[in-house]
């Protein structure tokens, strides 16, 4: 039995359904237009976390800034280090450029040497601060870091125009097959007029894209993780190494910073709880190995291998409270004058 009979005519139903299609064609014809011929905003995608803190860092550091210790490394330097409090117990002002642990060297190294660019006579000291699980990495992500360098490569005017920076989704075969314009929508207009929730406790802590941008800034590029540390959900292989890549990559930082830049390189500690009987002299084997590729002008060999699990937000970040502390002795490795009055001579780093 048919309760229903749909009879359908084509003349009718042909403008229903292709009067959007080709409205929406146009729209985008109209999009690529505008990008073709310049007329779009430049690109700003802080459409996540990623994206914002790599884009935060590559414009601070083309920036005129009186910075004259700058931070590089990971996010356990990222997040570890309360800069404008180190600022004041060493009477210096400082800037933190850190970013992930899969971004290789050789990028933070052309962070600092795109700020010395930019303020020629700055930096005099440059200290990489990195922790033990970022060193047994093998490879570096290839998109983070194409994605540093390109923002890098676009920013002598402080401008993100014309620039060619990788998207994070969708792939660059789609993004060249996106007849809408959808994807120079959202990293044009929408990335950069609407602010993007963060996602968990950073979006309860920080807020939304916009909000990071601008704590980073305020916080001189240092941030706090907000989670708390759980040992008892934490599973991690703390029989630390360090990659074979980290040799390289160790003597192109030193050749790409400036001639005159003193080089101090730290590990960051791991909670006590996970800490393994031999894990001082394992630290101390890896740093004096980073030391020497780096031909450093100061080992951090007093900051603690590990600390208190009540002070770490998660296996690589301190909490608030860690953070204060674990600045307050590093700023005490730092002060020292006597440390910093010469830059060692260079060697070839093996």
């Amino acid at each position: 039995m048919t309760s229903h009979e749909y009879q359908t005519n084509l003349r009718k139903t042909a403008p229903v359904v292709l009067g959007p299609i080709l409205a929406l064609t146009l729209i985008g014809a109209l999009i690529h237009l505008l990008s073709q011929a310049d007329a779009l905003p430049p690109q700003w995608p802080m459409l996540d976390m990623d994206r914002t803190i790599l884009l935060h860092q590559s414009w601070a550091a083309s920036q005129r800034h009186n910075a004259q210790i700058l931070f590089v490394g990971d996010s356990s330097c990222l997040m570890n280090v309360d800069v404008p409090q180190l600022s004041a117990k060493l009477a210096k002002p400082s800037l933190n450029l850190a970013t992930f642990s899969y971004v290789d060297l050789e990028s933070h190294a052309h962070l600092v040497n795109r700020f010395a660019q930019i303020n020629p006579g700055q930096p005099d000291t440059v200290v990489l601060l990195i922790h033990p699980q970022t060193l047994r990495l093998g490879e570096p992500s290839t998109h983070h870091n194409a994605l540093l360098r390109s923002a890098l490569g676009a920013q002598p005017q402080n401008s993100l125009r014309n620039s060619n920076i990788p998207p994070t989704s969708p792939e660059p075969w789609i993004r060249k097959a996106d007849p809408l314009g959808i994807t120079l929508v959202r990293e044009r207009l929408f990335g950069r007029l609407v602010p993007i929730p963060l996602p968990g406790q950073y979006g309860r802590v920080y807020g939304f894209t916009h909000d990071l941008w601008k704590k980073l800034t305020a916080q001189q590029g240092s941030l706090v993780d907000p989670h708390t540390f759980n040992p008892a959900k934490t599973r991690a292989n703390t029989e630390f190494r360090i990659a074979p890549r980290f040799q390289k990559e160790a003597q192109q930082f030193r050749k790409i910073c400036p001639p005159n830049t003193r080089i101090v390189v730290g590990l960051t500690p791991i909670p006590a709880s996970m800490a393994q009987p031999d894990n001082n002299s394992v630290y101390r084997e890896m740093i004096n190995d980073l030391g020497r590729w780096l031909s450093t002008d100061l080992l951090l060999t007093e900051l603690p291998t590990s600390m208190p699990d009540s002070q770490f937000a998660t296996l690589t970040h301190l909490n608030a409270h860690g953070r204060q502390v674990f600045t307050t002795l590093l700023a005490a490795e730092l002060k020292p004058q006597s440390e910093f009055s010469q830059p060692r001579p260079r060697n070839d780093g093996k």
